[in-house]
């Protein structure tokens, strides 16, 4: 049985092999990798998932901001780095218990961070929740203002666009809340939202 063609790859019963064979050999020849369901086959032409980029873009990203860990230590990068982890844990204009454990872990175990006293950074991100979780949306302004005091060094204001990409991808899913909240973060530094591809 002859399988249908795509790009020289042959597909029998969901088994992708090369097309053609010749001298007896079946014209469909299984090839020895797995994918797995959810992600088709490379040859085909079919983008990889959107959580695999995203995770590689967090992890690309975490190596970027690691490198620069000695030139991020000023007060301002310190506040923005917490309004932006706070902005994007209540993005949906609320935040549960387990979300602001989960980005409050993700804060102490975060490389650049470490930078600064633990127990501070807890207060800082406490402090912008609070706000946030009194009124959403005279809080965000507040915290983009504090996220906008690092426009004068390009550095830092990337550093924290990177840190809530990072955190906000944390779990697998960059949703469109979080997205919005980093695009407007963006706008607050000065940096255009496409250079992070929001």
């Amino acid at each position: 049985m002859t399988a249908p063609e795509v790009d020289g790859v042959a597909e029998v019963d969901g088994v992708a092999g090369v097309a053609g064979g010749s001298m007896g050999r079946p014209s469909c020849v299984a090839t020895s990798e797995k994918t797995p369901p959810s992600t088709p086959h490379p040859r085909k032409g079919v983008q990889v998932p959107i959580w695999n980029q995203l995770r590689q873009s967090a992890q690309t990203m975490q190596g970027q901001l690691a490198a620069k860990k000695n030139d991020l230590k000023s007060g301002a990068f310190r506040d923005a780095s917490m309004a932006i982890c706070a902005l994007v844990a209540a993005a949906d204009g609320t935040i549960d218990p387990a979300e602001r454990q989960r980005v409050a872990s993700l804060i102490i175990s975060n490389d650049v961070l470490n930078n600064f006293p633990a127990d501070d950074l807890q207060r800082r991100f406490n402090d912008y929740v609070g706000k946030l979780q009194a009124d959403f949306e005279f809080g965000k302004v507040s915290v983009l203002q504090d996220i906008g005091k690092t426009k004068k060094k390009p550095a830092e204001a990337r550093a924290v666009i990177q840190i809530g990409i990072v955190i906000g991808g944390a779990d697998g899913t960059f949703d469109k809340s979080e997205q919005a909240v980093v695009r407007e973060a963006c706008f607050a530094v000065g940096i255009s939202p496409e250079e992070f591809d929001l």
